[in-house]
């Protein structure tokens, strides 16, 4: 072990100190899940727009049906 243990931490630092960096342990993880998430969802409003300018390109689709299926983006 390393020589550091839970009862060592609570002795010097307190409870209300544990509890502290546990909130902003939480916190932290929060604001990560979040920023992962919100990343996550325009790289799929991303991924939609190229599939739609792939299939404009070959033709697939006019460019009628592009601009109205862009808007639902």
């Amino acid at each position: 072990m390393l020589g550091c243990s839970f009862a060592a931490l609570a002795r010097l630092i307190g409870w209300p100190g544990i509890l502290l960096c546990l909130a902003l342990l939480s916190a932290s993880l929060l604001i990560l899940m979040r920023f992962l998430a919100a990343r996550k969802k325009n790289a799929d409003s991303n991924d939609s727009l190229l599939i739609l300018k792939r299939r404009l390109a070959t033709g697939e689709i006019t460019l009628e049906e592009f601009t109205i299926l862009k808007q639902y983006l």
